[in-house]
C-alpha cells in the first residue's frame, strides 16, 4: 500500500506530459503545388529542411520565392527570408512573414491577407522515391 500513492505520481506524470495534441507536425520535406493571389494562379516548389526553406515558381517572382528559415507553432508559420532582392517588383510578394496555415495527410497550406492581397499557398509532399 505505501508504493501506490508514489507509482500513481509517477504515471499520472508520465501520461500528462506526453499530450500529443501539443506536438507540431513534421514538415520537412520537398512539396509541389500552386500559388494564388487575386485570380493569378501559379504551380510552385518548395523545399523545408532543418527549418531552413527554399523554392521557386513558375512564373518569376509570382510569387518570389528564394530561400531563408521557416519556424511554425500551432497556428502560424513564420518564412524569414534572406535573399536580395531589386526594387522592380511588387515585395509584398515575397515568401516572407507570417501565415495561417493548416497541414493534413501531407498537404500543407498556408495564408494572409485580404481582398486583392489574400494569397494562398496549396502544396502538397512529393513521396519519397
Amino acid at each position: 500500500m505505501k508504493y501506490t500513492i508514489p507509482l500513481f505520481i509517477i504515471l499520472a506524470s508520465i501520461f500528462f506530459s506526453c499530450d500529443p495534441k501539443n506536438s507540431l507536425p513534421d514538415l520537412d520535406g520537398e512539396y509541389a503545388g500552386s500559388y494564388t493571389r487575386g485570380d493569378s494562379t501559379t504551380a510552385i516548389t518548395l523545399s523545408i529542411k532543418d527549418f531552413t526553406f527554399e523554392g521557386g515558381s513558375e512564373a518569376a517572382r509570382f510569387p518570389a520565392i528564394c530561400h531563408g528559415t521557416v519556424g511554425w507553432d500551432d497556428y502560424t508559420i513564420q518564412f524569414d527570408d534572406e535573399c536580395v532582392w531589386t526594387a522592380d517588383f511588387d515585395w509584398s510578394l515575397i515568401l516572407s512573414g507570417s501565415y495561417t496555415y493548416a497541414y493534413s495527410k501531407d498537404k500543407l497550406t498556408f495564408w494572409r491577407g485580404t481582398g486583392d492581397n489574400y494569397e494562398r499557398y496549396t502544396i502538397e509532399k512529393l513521396k519519397e522515391e
